[in-house]
């Protein structure tokens, strides 16, 4: 019996330095961190990350960013958007609801009245560039 009692006592003794030793183990401070699930960017992430740096450019070749207004007829001042509101501002489309202002021209120009619609705008043909984006299309 005192034999018996002394091997299980060297098992168990055994057993608890395998265990302990597996414990220390998982103290041990890895150099390369590993994700279980790496992040993809979705477009979503994309258009919000460049929002800040997109623009389309006005009549004179000014970048503006997610413009309230925008003239569209450039010689004359003519037609213009207004009160716009973008969604996805920074996507590869931008789509806007707002108001187009046209004047009448009858019987000329400056006689003539202004015209308001509700108009739907997209902004598409995103070119990235080192810093900034631009739109080619409204």
């Amino acid at each position: 019996m005192i034999i018996q009692r002394t091997s299980n006592r060297v098992a168990l003794a055994g057993g608890v330095l395998l265990l302990v030793g597996g414990l220390a183990a998982c103290g041990v401070e890895d150099t390369t961190p590993v994700a279980a699930h790496p992040r993809v960017e979705t477009s979503a992430d994309t258009a919000a990350s460049r929002a800040g740096v997109t623009f389309l450019l006005d009549c004179v070749d000014e970048p503006v960013s997610k413009p309230t207004s925008f003239t569209v007829a450039c010689a004359d001042g003519n037609q213009s958007l207004t009160d716009l509101e973008w969604s996805n501002w920074g996507a590869d489309e931008a789509i806007a609801t707002g108001t187009v202002v046209a004047n009448n021209c009858d019987p000329r120009r400056a006689e003539g009245t202004d015209v308001k619609a509700r108009v739907r705008v997209t902004a598409s043909d995103l070119v990235d560039g080192e810093a900034s984006a631009t739109y080619g299309k409204a």
